[in-house]
């Protein structure tokens, strides 16, 4: 069987590809770039990893993470986005609602699409927007101000004192 290397990958063959195929893609890269961060954020174990990555990675978390790339994507990864949470399917996890599940659909298949693209920078930048640094602390988990990139009293330096009190 002849494999396609991403080299040889046309825009042609990426423009045939379903919009559920490009989520599936996104889900594994965004599943990756979670558990990197995890992992160099110095969570100790995978037990505490698999329970702060749902921060990340359910429907609720990245509808979520959606509204926080609103004005930053371009209108050809509006459009992908768009074409990924508008494709119909009849899934839906308990937890979320089907809006929530649409918006994370999208999501997934516009990093999807720009893992095949190979727009690595792009998948970063747009990951940091989504998802804020201080998101993967433990002490922030659920901070409305760290989920809106505002500075957050929990996500404190060595230096500063602990017991100050905050603005």
């Amino acid at each position: 069987m002849q494999g396609n290397t991403p080299e040889k990958t046309t825009k042609l063959k990426l423009d045939e590809i379903s919009s559920p195929m490009l989520a599936y893609l996104g889900d594994a890269v965004i599943e990756l770039l979670v558990r990197r961060k995890l992992a160099l954020d110095g969570v100790p174990n995978t037990g505490e990893a698999n329970r702060l990555s749902h921060g990340y990675v359910t429907a609720k978390a990245q509808s979520e993470a959606v509204g926080r790339l609103e004005g930053l994507l371009t209108e050809r990864e509006e459009d992908i986005y768009r074409r990924g949470r508008n494709h119909a399917s009849k899934n839906c996890p308990r937890r979320s609602t089907p809006g929530q599940y649409h918006r994370a659909t999208g999501l997934e298949a516009l990093f999807g699409r720009l893992w095949l693209e190979h727009e690595f920078d792009r998948i970063e930048e747009l990951f940091a927007a989504a998802y804020p640094a201080c998101l993967g602390n433990p002490a922030c988990f659920g901070n409305p101000a760290c989920l809106n990139n505002t500075p957050c009293d929990k996500n404190t330096t060595d230096t500063e004192d602990e017991n100050a009190p905050t603005t």
